[in-house]
């Protein structure tokens, strides 16, 4: 008696077809934001605004220089690999909302990195150029890998 006074739900039956507008509506607004946030990314962009919902995406900077970005990832996975681009005198911030998703960004390996929200915090250097990660995650992670930066080879 209970259960039925606090959610209005009487029995199984209701409770699925609660379940499947609910999931219904999610599953639109999802389809909706895809449709509406266009990303705005180029390689040689200096600032990015970046929005991945429910979808994986991978970007590769190659800005001279690059200043940051600005990521919404809802329900998806986006990768942000920095290591060709030269950062800006005073940084690279990069600001985000995950949302049940997954955001890496990938760095080099002599950069100092602040990451406040997810794992990867380091300082090796302090003369060598700095990622701040600043933003929110619920339900989700952001991460920074360090990867040494790749190197052309001629035949």
């Amino acid at each position: 008696m209970r259960y039925e006074i606090a959610t209005g739900v009487r029995n199984v039956a209701e409770m699925a077809k609660l379940l499947a507008v609910v999931v219904g509506l999610v599953a639109g607004a999802l389809g909706l934001a895809r449709l509406v946030l266009v990303d705005k990314a180029n390689e040689e962009t200096d600032e990015i605004d970046l929005a991945v919902v429910a979808a994986r995406r991978r970007y590769r900077i190659r800005a001279r220089p690059f200043i940051g970005a600005t990521i919404l990832v809802v329900a998806g996975e986006a990768e942000l690999d920095l290591r060709r681009a030269l950062p800006s005198p005073t940084g690279i911030e990069v600001s985000t909302i995950v949302i049940c998703g997954r955001l890496t960004v990938i760095a080099n390996t002599d950069w100092n990195v602040d990451n406040p929200i997810g794992p990867g915090s380091e300082r090796p250097d302090s003369e060598a150029p700095t990622i701040r990660i600043r933003g929110r995650r619920i339900l989700g992670r952001v991460e920074v890998e360090r990867r040494p930066a790749p190197i052309a080879v001629a035949s």
